[in-house]
Order: structure tokens, then sequence, then C-alpha cells
């Protein structure tokens, strides 16, 4: 063999280690995974970071439940594209309150995605957004309609128990966050529980946009846990901070970084 056909199956050899060193991420949920871009703030965070490639897809819309993105088809397509190494998939937080929503949408949609994952090689996150700030006492309720064509009486609503305080509202939602990772069988992510502990430990950042949307300090605060959950590099030596003031970029960091591990 010449030294030049040596060279270039050395360069051929490396380029498919490359490849298949390539890690591909799909992101499936609404605003509250998309706000100021976070999926791509992952992305650049763990390309710059890591020894792997990564490759992040998202597939969300402004309100979408789950059901909305199964009905829509383009979850299904996503999965038809690609073997997946990992799917984080997100409900609307209101939902996780009211037990028929978990019962009749959220797990039959988790599982729907599931099975769209033909590889079987992708392993599932359950993004825990955050704890919504509500005015107590607190119900949510889903008009019965919603989930049937008997035409039910429009007054007719599937209900929420009365929360007091947003401690019970909390430990209500991580409880809901437990048992749907345990029957469908993914795995949680600590966001809600972090977020909860960081804001009243940092009361003075702006973690919000409006009662149930992250500000970007949020949405990096969410992209530096997804970090820790998809790599064991340090986030101390991430050097991107989105614009926002370094001093706070590196108190999210650390914060993470160091208190990951006990959630």
């Amino acid at each position: 063999m010449s030294t030049k056909k040596f060279l270039l199956s050395i360069f051929l050899g490396l380029e498919v280690l490359v490849f298949s060193q390539e890690k591909k991420i799909l992101f499936i949920g609404n605003s509250l995974t998309y706000y100021y871009d976070m999926p791509k703030m992952l992305e650049k965070m763990l390309n710059e970071e890591t020894d792997h490639s990564y490759k992040i897809i998202q597939v969300t819309f402004p309100g979408a439940q789950l059901q909305h993105q199964i009905n829509a088809g383009v979850a299904k397509i996503r999965f038809a594209e690609n073997a997946w190494d990992d799917v984080v998939v997100q409900h609307g937080t209101l939902g996780y309150y009211v037990p028929e929503e978990v019962e009749k949408n959220i797990l039959p949609s988790i599982k729907t995605l599931q099975k769209y994952d033909i590889s079987g090689k992708a392993k599932f996150y359950l993004f825990s957004t955050w704890v919504d700030k509500q005015k107590y006492p607190f119900k949510n309720c889903y008009p019965k309609m919603l989930y049937s064509t008997k035409g039910e009486d429009q007054s007719e609503k599937y209900c929420s128990k009365e929360f007091q305080n947003r401690d019970e509202q909390k430990k209500y939602l991580e409880n809901q966050y437990s048992l749907i990772a345990k029957e469908t069988q993914i795995v949680k992510t600590k966001h809600s529980a972090m977020e909860y502990v960081f804001e009243k430990k940092y009361p003075y950042f702006n973690m919000w946009d409006d009662e149930s949307h992250p500000s970007k300090i949020g949405s990096y605060f969410n992209a530096c846990v997804f970090f820790k959950t998809f790599s064991n590099s340090s986030l101390k030596d991430i050097k991107e901070n989105f614009g926002i003031y370094p001093e706070t970029a590196l108190i999210i960091r650390s914060f993470v970084e160091e208190k990951y591990s006990e959630f």
C-alpha cells in the first residue's frame, strides 16, 4: 500500500470513529423547554467540555402537550430519522396536578413515544419542570369533554386537590414525577428539586419570566442541570455565559456542580 493510500485509510478510520462518538439527544416539549433556546445552550456547553460530539434536535411547539406532539406526527418522524441516544420528554406542569390528566394523557403519551424508539437504544428522561408560581389556595381543573366524545356538560371537570402553599404543591409535584418515572421506567431529571432549593438560597436572582416560564438565567440553570445529566465533565470549566453576567453564571454552575449528586 502506498503512503498516500495508507494515510487516507487512517483519515477515513478516524472520521468513522468521530462520527460513531456523536451522541444524539431529542427534546420533545413546549415553551418550558425551548425558552431562550435552552437546548442549543446545552448543545454548545456539551460540545465545549466533553469527549463526545453532541447533536441536539428539538420538537417543541408553544402550548403543546405530549399528546399534541403525537397527534402532530413530527415526533414519530424524528424517531424514524435517527437512532437517538437520549430522549427528553416534557409535559405542561399544570397537567401533573390532575390525576385524570396523568392517567389519560401523560402516561399513555410517554408510552407511545417509547414505542417510536424502534432501535430500542434510547434512554428516556422526564423533564421535571419547576414548581410553578400560583395564588393560594390553588386548584387546577380540565373540562371532562377534553377526554371524551360523549358530549359531557362543559361544567363537568376533572380537578386537582386544593393546594394551600407552594411547599405542599412542590411535594405533590415531585411525587407525581417519581410515580410517572417508575411506571414508565424512565429517568426523572433533577430540575424541579434543584431549582426550588436554589431559588430559596439566591432569592435575588430573577429565575422567572412569568409564573411558569424561566428567565434567561433560569434557562441557563436548566441547561446546567442537563449538562450534569448527560456528562461527567465539570461545569466549572465551562466558559460560555450566553450573555449572563459572569459572576451569576459562575454561581449557577458551581451550585449545580457541587449539589447535583445530593438530589
